[in-house]
């Protein structure tokens, strides 16, 4: 898409359970043991993100390459000349895209902000129930902190005992 647009895969992340795929693509080279949800939208290789991402993604992206190519004027020529900027291909849009003011980019920044607290805090509880699974209910720390080995009790031959008058 250009060099304004970084390419990252989720799989990469250190969390990458936050960010659900939109489409599955190279499915046709995919190892035979992994399954993809039922329902999810899948292709074989490359997908085209003009077909297959929302117009709200597709108008960020316009937006994106637009703002990039102000700040770059000579490199956004270079690749509107060699034809890698744009969706699928096309060229960056010439037509003026709405600006949007800092009152709405607010408000869709808290909103965004608080669906990735949302999906960290179901992480968090997620990692914290596979731990409980794990360990028990208990945990070891938890088990040896209710021992007490304190005055009134006696330890003979490794043996924890109430002392005996």
């Amino acid at each position: 898409m250009g060099p304004a647009v970084a390419d990252l895969r989720v799989g990469t992340l250190d969390w990458p359970s936050l960010m659900e795929p939109d489409v599955h693509a190279f499915v046709e080279s995919k190892v035979e043991w992994v399954r993809l949800p039922e329902g999810a939208r899948a292709v074989r290789g490359v997908y085209q993100p003009g077909k297959m991402w929302p117009e709200s993604s597709l108008r960020r992206l316009e937006v994106c390459l637009e703002r990039w190519a102000r700040e770059h004027p000579k490199v956004g020529r270079e690749c509107e000349d060699e034809g890698r900027s744009g969706r699928d291909g096309e060229k960056t849009p010439t037509g003026t895209v709405e600006e949007e003011d800092d009152e709405a980019f607010e408000k869709r920044f808290r909103e965004t902000e608080r669906g990735f607290r949302e999906r960290l805090e179901r992480v968090e509880r997620k990692l914290e129930e596979e731990r409980r699974a794990k360990d028990g209910d208990e945990g070891l720390e938890e088990m040896t902190g209710k021992l007490s080995l304190g005055e009134k009790d006696a330890v003979k031959d490794e043996i924890v005992s109430e002392p005996v008058d």
